[in-house]
Order: C-alpha cells, then structure tokens, then sequence
C-alpha cells in the first residue's frame, strides 16, 4: 500500500498477519517481534472486551523493518500488481492505495528477504552484538492494539481443549502494516517534556546527583535566549554525551550529561523524572509535540520545559536491542492525520 499524506509525504508499506507466538509484550523479552514501549496492563482489558466478541480485525497497527537496502517493500512497486482501490480520505488526510501481492514468486521474494534480515550472524555483525536473539519486527504505532491480540490469543490457548489443534486458529495472527524504518515517507518526531509545580534549581541539582549515580556527570550550560539554547544543543550532540536544552521561567540553558548510561537522552531524562515527580505530590508531567508549546509552558513561573531531540533512525533498532523497549512517548511517528486508517479487514475467528 501507498499513503500520501497532507504533508506532501509518501509511506509505503506491507499488509502481513504476524505470527503472535513470536512476541512478547513482558519487560526484558527478546522474542522476534517485539514492542517498542512499555506496555501498560491497565489498557488491554477493554481492548480485550472489544476484541473477544468480534468476528473481524481491522488494525491501525504499524510494525517496522530495518532494511537500510529498501530491497523488500520498495521493490515490490516495479511489479505489475493487481489494483485494489485508491481512495482520499477523510479530514484532509491525503489519499490511500492499495494493491495486491498474489503471484507465488512475489510472495517467495518477500520470505527470502525477511530471512535476511532475520539471519543470526548478519544481526550479530550490524548491530555489534553477540549471543543476542534476533530482532526482525518492531513496534512502530499501535502497541497496546498489538498486545491486546497476543492477550487473546494466550487466553484461547488456555482455554482450548485440544492444545494441538487450537494452534490453527485464525487469531494466532494480527494483520499489521508493515514499514522500512528507513522509508522516506516515514518521520520519527520529539515528545518533549514539561514538568509543572516544580522548582527549577531544585530539579536540576536533583537531576545532578541523580547522574552521579549512574555513574555519569551533568553540566548546566546557561544560555541567553531559547533559540541560543537549541542552537547550542544541536552543537554540541555527539554519541558519547547526551544535551537537552531547557527553559524554565526567564531562565535558558543547556544540560550535557557527560558518560550516560542509556542510550537515549530521553532514557536517562524520563528515568530521572519519574523517581524525582514521585516525590513532588503537586508536581506532574506532561508530554508535547511542539516547539512553541513546549517554550509557551516552560516559560510559566514553577514549569521547567526539556526540549529533546528526534530518534534517530540508525539508533532505533540498537536502542531497543540494547536498552530493551523504550520509555513512553519517546517518538512520534507523524502527526495525527498521518497515522494509519483502519482499512483492511481479516477473520479472526474459525
């Protein structure tokens, strides 16, 4: 399928149903598919009440592949396939088409290349690890949908009274979309944080001995204005430090957190704000999109707002590999009308 979005963007993509025995949405997993996010238990059942009753799925779930080669999906488009519809839609949300991938050589293509990417030793020689299980299939936008399935489908297998012949049952499957991470159409954005109620000196000394702990080292840079902040954080990045720039009342500056820990900057900034607001009982913590924003609440007397740059590409699939899934609202995958629409539908029931 190919998406245009209002944006000027084009996304293309794979319809697949992935095997849900190979997944595991548990802290520390190493399964072939796997999330990229905590998975909060207190979302699934309701999803799992609509689920349990319906004869059909139809999934806005969006799962990556890391094919730097654009070899699977993008070659798929040279092939003459057969048209299945091309449709605006709604909200000035762009337009989408779809076609189908029938013919056996096709679909043999599609498996060759997926065996590739998921070969032990060409794993273990891109992302410089060893011993480590293969990661093939990450979760790009619709997690907790994701999870919902694999919740269903253990609750069948609990509940079958034959276990072997329960395994041919439709719903241990979830369609999916599938997206190379590296996909032109595909862009990961920011999730800054701005924590209210909070006292800003305090907060930062805090967040001082805190990367003490971790073995790491905080400098607060100070900085005239907001736009010399930013400016001086895209400076001064580099693999080995991560630097947030901040804005807190009239006060702008930069934090470079010498020898992290975490991979992310925003790892090591959410793990340190989760244990600090934990113990501030009027402060709390809120997740934004925008630069604007994100100056506009920072700016406010007792906010202080952290200005976090965007996921790499090239660091997504090693970040997950090492760190395990990644702390909540770390990326974006677009902006609302660029998500995926509920469009196909498969039978999820005998």
């Amino acid at each position: 399928m190919e998406r245009e979005t209002a944006r000027g963007r084009t996304r293309r993509g794979l319809i697949a149903a992935l095997d849900l025995e190979h997944y595991d949405f548990n802290p520390g997993a190493k399964t072939l598919i796997r999330p990229t996010e905590g998975t909060i238990l207190e979302r699934l059942p309701p999803r799992v009440r609509v689920r349990e009753r319906a004869l059909l799925e139809s999934p806005h779930v969006m799962v990556l592949i890391d094919d730097p080669g654009h070899l699977m999906i993008e070659s798929l488009f040279s092939e003459p396939l057969e048209a299945l519809y091309d449709v605006p839609l709604m909200l000035d949300s762009g337009r989408v088409r779809g076609w189908r991938v029938g013919h056996p050589l096709l679909v043999q293509w599609v498996v060759e290349q997926l065996a590739r990417l998921a070969d032990p030793t060409l794993f273990a020689e891109r992302y410089g690890v060893t011993n480590e299980p293969v990661l093939l299939y990450a979760m790009g936008d619709g997690n907790h949908s994701f999870a919902t399935a694999k919740q269903i489908w253990e609750n069948l297998k609990r509940a079958a009274p034959d276990p072997a012949a329960i395994m041919n049952h439709p719903a241990r499957h979830a369609l999916v979309e599938l997206v190379n991470l590296h996909d032109e159409g595909l862009e990961f954005e920011a999730i800054h944080r701005v924590a209210f109620a909070v006292d800003a000196e305090q907060l930062l000394a805090a967040l001082a001995a805190f990367c003490q702990t971790q073995g790491s080292s905080l400098t607060v840079l100070e900085s005239p204005s907001w736009a010399d902040a930013r400016r001086r954080a895209a400076e001064m990045r580099q693999p080995e430090r991560h630097v947030i720039s901040f804005v807190a009342g009239e006060r702008y500056g930069v934090l470079v957190i010498e020898r992290p820990s975490l991979t992310l900057p925003v790892a090591t900034l959410q793990a340190f704000l989760d244990r600090y607001l934990a113990d501030q009982p009027n402060a709390r913590l809120d997740y934004i999109h925008g630069e604007e924003t994100l100056e506009q609440l920072g700016a406010q007397p007792g906010n202080i707002g952290f200005h976090l740059p965007a996921l790499a590409k090239d660091d997504f699939f090693r970040t997950i590999i090492r760190d395990g899934a990644l702390p909540r609202k770390t990326f974006s995958m677009g902006e609302a009308d660029e998500k995926r629409f509920y469009l196909e539908c498969r039978r999820i029931v005998p």
